[in-house]
């Protein structure tokens, strides 16, 4: 099951017992009652989407006795839902307001619902959604904006170079508490008020070279917590009032070192699983190029994103038919090969090939952000971006040499476009580059000069009219960031911002300038931060415009 955050659907279907009567009389009652329908914008649980026959109670109350309670709505895998056969809908009978509350997952035991994390976690995921005084119209949507009602506890184990993994794959979680209650009326989970602490034994999986946990955990306050990790228990404290709460996940980092020794991150930290288009509810994901490559540059930025954003996802090709990207604001893809020709089509491999491009152009359409960097720059015209004739066209995949230059970016494009303040250069500095500054990227050194970028001037745009600048800007519906550090007219361009078309929903940020290398072969690069930096900043940028656009909509 994958994860569905955003703009999921939920349309419950009417019975025929239920139909709209367009004709009748605008009275406050109705001869023909009216089908409620639901939506929600995320997913039943974090981690999954609506699976065949998910279950869902929603109960309402009205005016004059109308009151629904605890109706069994079913799913199937897009998220729609019908009720079974002989059940009847909730419909408006008149036209006074109604209010919905509805909860997952369904219990014939309407009312409490006893949980134990124990014996069925992976039941335990209660979330609840409440509605109130929703008017009559001829067409009722109500949006359910459903709230979690547990705890998340959250294992990452991590291994140091040449470390082994295969013995950590169990472990014991002590001074939680597992019996409780959850109230359908309120959405409310709790232990109970005699319930022990038990030891929970925990079986850890692999996902991207890593061992994962994830499990429920009731809501409650802790005063011994701590980890078996094989024969050794270290404590854990926290970081917020000492207690799990509701609508929370909290994480346990375990390093594994060369030894076979661990290290025990002991301060956990709360971060809201979900919220109004908050950053926990769309992650940032990472297209594994590499896997099927093997590029040190991109094994380098792999590692990066992995510890920079330990909840986002590293996306393996080899699972694209199972990716669902509508759960992510923004998606990296980093493609830097030594040796390939230029042309978009050259980037394609028995993994990453026409079902992967298209999913991502499908994502980028709808409104997912893409970061497209080095040779990736050339995916805008798979993705109906950029025309053929205006792909990059200054490009390069050679082994490279050595030194003494810092390559970097001239921000000041055509000594008359300041792009200095945009977000993607806060916090970096500059240096001298003859009669201007730049960022630095890339100190003395073996550099690989993979240029991946767009030279103006081939484009045959008529100068006379405008310069060369304008030209792309206005017709792509663009803005030239950053170019070369020596160059200061308007020949060529190194980073650009695509903004969203009509046709095309999503952002772009496109890094095709050759200083923008992960991994420098011969030493460790001077102004590495400053590439990590730079990655970090259009990153945050587009899960911001991304949030932007997000709630313009809603």
């Amino acid at each position: 099951m994958k994860k569905t955050i955003l703009n999921l659907l939920l349309f419950l279907a009417c019975m025929s017992s239920c139909s709209k009567n367009d004709s009748f009389e605008k009275t406050e009652e109705l001869s023909n009652p009216v089908t409620v329908s639901f939506m929600t914008n995320i997913s039943r649980v974090t981690g999954s989407s609506w699976e065949n026959n998910d279950s869902v109670g929603i109960s309402a109350t009205g005016t004059d006795d109308v009151t629904y309670t605890n109706v069994k709505y079913l799913s199937d895998t897009s998220g729609k839902f019908t009720v079974s056969e002989g059940v009847q809908p909730i419909c408006f009978k008149n036209m006074n307001p109604m209010s919905f509350t509805a909860y997952y997952p369904y219990s014939d035991n309407n009312g409490t619902v006893s949980v134990n994390t124990l014996e069925n976690n992976s039941d335990c995921n209660f979330i609840w959604a409440k509605a109130d005084n929703v008017p009559y119209s001829e067409a009722p949507t109500v949006n359910l904006q459903f709230n979690h009602s547990m705890a998340e506890l959250r294992i990452v184990v991590s291994a140091q170079d040449g470390a082994s993994l295969q013995s950590f794959k169990n472990m014991t979680v002590s001074g939680l508490k597992h019996d409780g209650n959850f109230t359908t009326a309120d959405g409310k989970a709790a232990v109970l008020a005699d319930a022990p602490a038990k030891n929970w034994d925990i079986s850890l999986t692999e996902v991207n070279d890593k061992l994962e946990f994830k499990g429920y955990v009731l809501p409650q306050a802790i005063s011994d917590l701590s980890i078996r990790v094989n024969s050794a228990s270290h404590n854990i404290t926290f970081d917020n009032n000492n207690s799990f709460e509701a609508g929370f996940y909290y994480t346990i980092n375990v390093t594994v070192n060369s030894d076979n020794t661990v290290n025990v991150e002991t301060t956990i930290f709360g971060t809201t699983i979900n919220g109004p288009y908050d950053s926990s509810k769309a992650k940032i994901g990472y297209i594994d190029v590499d896997a099927v490559s093997n590029d040190d540059d991109m094994a380098a930025s792999k590692a990066w994103f992995k510890k920079q954003y330990p909840y986002g996802e590293v996306l393996s090709l080899l699972e694209s038919s199972d990716w669902n990207l509508s759960q992510f604001s923004v998606i990296w893809i980093h493609i830097d090969r030594n040796g390939i020709n230029s042309g978009w089509e050259n980037l394609k491999t028995g993994a990453f090939d026409d079902n992967v491009i298209n999913a991502l152009k499908d994502y980028y359409t709808k409104g997912g952000n893409l970061l497209l960097c080095n040779h990736a720059t050339q995916l805008l015209v798979p993705f109906e971006r950029l025309n053929a004739d205006r792909a990059p066209n200054s490009f390069g995949s050679g082994d490279g040499s050595s030194n003494v230059d810092i390559w970097g970016i001239n921000a000041i494009i055509n000594k008359m476009y300041d792009r200095r303040q945009h977000a993607i250069y806060e916090g970096l500095f500059t240096t001298g580059a003859g009669d201007h500054d730049m960022y630095p990227l890339i100190g003395s050194g073996i550099k690989e000069d993979h240029n991946c970028m767009w030279d103006f001037n081939a484009f045959r745009y008529d100068k006379k009219v405008k310069n060369n600048i304008l030209w792309f800007e206005e017709e792509n519906n663009a803005v030239i960031l950053g170019t070369w550090e020596h160059v200061v007219d308007d020949a060529v361009a190194g980073i650009i911002e695509f903004n969203p078309t009509e046709s095309i929903n999503g952002r772009c940020i496109a890094i095709g300038v050759a200083a923008y290398e992960w991994h420098q072969n011969d030493v460790n690069n001077t102004y590495q931060s400053h590439i990590e930096k730079m990655t970090q900043n259009a990153i945050k940028y587009l899960d911001d415009k991304w949030y932007e656009r997000v709630n313009s909509n809603n």
